[in-house]
């Protein structure tokens, strides 16, 4: 589904190659794929969270899980610490130069060093088999495997009830900023839970990627895929656009990693290479051969 805009036959042959396959789907809430910490692999997130005390909540999590009313926010997060806030779910918006002091009380993740890392889930290939059918590919209902996704998901996490969910038309909420009003702003994510049918694909590709962005955490990396690859959801901007130059766009942000910084000088020809491949600069702002800015549904 990476290449579904830049590949589209060889994307839709690769699905119906999957499709024919003896071993079949990840389908239940019980199937995936995991990095085990059984056996002295640590959760490197879980490192994060409970020794460096540096992962909270972002301003896009409160605004769409809160705005949701959405019961998985009490299994990804926990409340707030700061006494004024006990009871709460408060997160911080990306690119505000907050001071650390200032919002430590805030909504940690429910991650540990001893946490099973996700690479992939049955509630993502319900997602990605939503976009299948979608795009024409499969033969499959659109709606049914995207209900089946958000169903796996909130099962994944021992959440049942599922259905009154399925028909919310609640959307996101506007962002108010703990400490700071200079960093509220309004909610960007407009769509809602409830699936009808007479949307446009566009919209209806914005819900199918927005529960599978809250559906895959807290494997981030995909989900910062995806959200690239197809622009939902959408996300709000960094406030102070730090970057040299201006080089990555506010509205877009960040599109890539840099190459390694000692690349240039201890294997020039390889960089070479890569940045002929690349066809752009070598910054955050340069955009992926997969990511077209275009999700040509049509």
């Amino acid at each position: 589904m990476r290449i579904a805009s830049v590949a589209p036959d060889k994307a839709c042959a690769e699905i119906q190659k999957i499709k024919e396959n003896d071993y079949g789907f990840f389908e239940a809430e019980t199937g995936g794929a995991i990095v085990s910490t059984k056996s002295g692999y640590t959760n490197p997130l879980g490192e994060l969270n409970c020794v460096w005390n540096e992962t909270y909540m972002s301003a896009n999590m409160e605004s769409i899980l809160v705005g949701y009313d959405d019961p998985r926010l009490g299994a990804y997060f926990e409340h707030c610490t700061d006494e004024a806030l006990k009871g709460q779910y408060r997160g911080i918006r990306q690119g505000t130069c907050f001071a650390h002091s200032h919002y430590s009380g805030l909504s940690k993740l429910f991650v540990l060093q001893s946490t099973d890392a996700p690479l992939m889930t049955a509630s993502e290939v319900w997602f990605l088999r939503a976009e299948a059918a979608l795009r024409g590919w499969t033969d499959e209902d659109e709606e049914a495997c995207y209900r089946n996704g958000v169903t796996t998901s909130f099962h994944q996490w021992g959440i049942y009830g599922v259905e009154d969910y399925l028909k919310s038309e609640l959307t996101a909420s506007g962002f108010i900023d703990t400490y700071d009003e200079e960093n509220n702003i309004e909610a960007r994510c407009k769509v809602t839970p409830k699936w009808n049918p007479q949307d446009d694909k566009e919209t209806k590709l914005e819900k199918i990627i927005t529960q599978k962005w809250i559906a895959m955490f807290p494997e981030g990396c995909e989900a910062w895929a995806e959200q690239r690859r197809t622009g939902y959801p959408r996300l709000f901007p960094v406030r102070f656009n730090h970057s040299r130059n201006g080089c990555i766009d506010t509205e877009i942000m960040v599109r890539r990693l840099n190459f390694p910084g000692t690349l240039q000088t201890e294997d020039p020809e390889q960089y070479s290479a890569l940045m002929e491949a690349l066809g752009g600069d070598d910054h955050g702002g340069t955009r992926l051969w997969w990511d077209t800015g275009n999700n040509n549904l049509e």
